[in-house]
């Protein structure tokens, strides 16, 4: 068994990182499920986005897909505790009402927006 890693994507020579809460700089990072900790679910295989706010800065966030489906979630560091994994999901499948008058997102036919 291949053992799961996060790394650069597309990186040569890049440093091989398990644990997310380790990245410390901006870049695309890739997660196989199985070993990896803190990523929304170890099950999971992930791409994932991370943007530091500047080197050395304990101010991040993290996007996180799911490779295997419509997955999306985020979470971020403020001082040096990050936030738990926030789901987002689109559609009637929506876990967050953000407003629409339906109660779900993308619901169609809203009227606060024009046509």
């Amino acid at each position: 068994m291949t053992p799961a890693y996060v790394k650069v994507a597309g990186s040569v020579g890049g440093g091989v990182v398990t644990d997310l809460d380790l990245i410390t700089k901006s870049g695309i990072y890739y997660s196989t499920g199985g070993v990896n900790t803190h990523t929304p679910n170890n099950n999971e295989s992930w791409m994932i986005i991370h943007n530091q706010y500047d080197s050395g800065s304990t101010y991040a966030v993290q996007l996180a897909n799911s490779v295997g489906g419509n997955d999306f979630q985020f979470r971020r560091i403020k001082n040096t505790t990050w936030g738990s994994w926030i789901s987002v999901k689109l559609g009637n499948s929506a876990t967050r009402d953000v407003g629409t008058t339906a109660g779900t997102v993308a619901a169609g036919n809203d009227a606060r927006f024009p046509a």
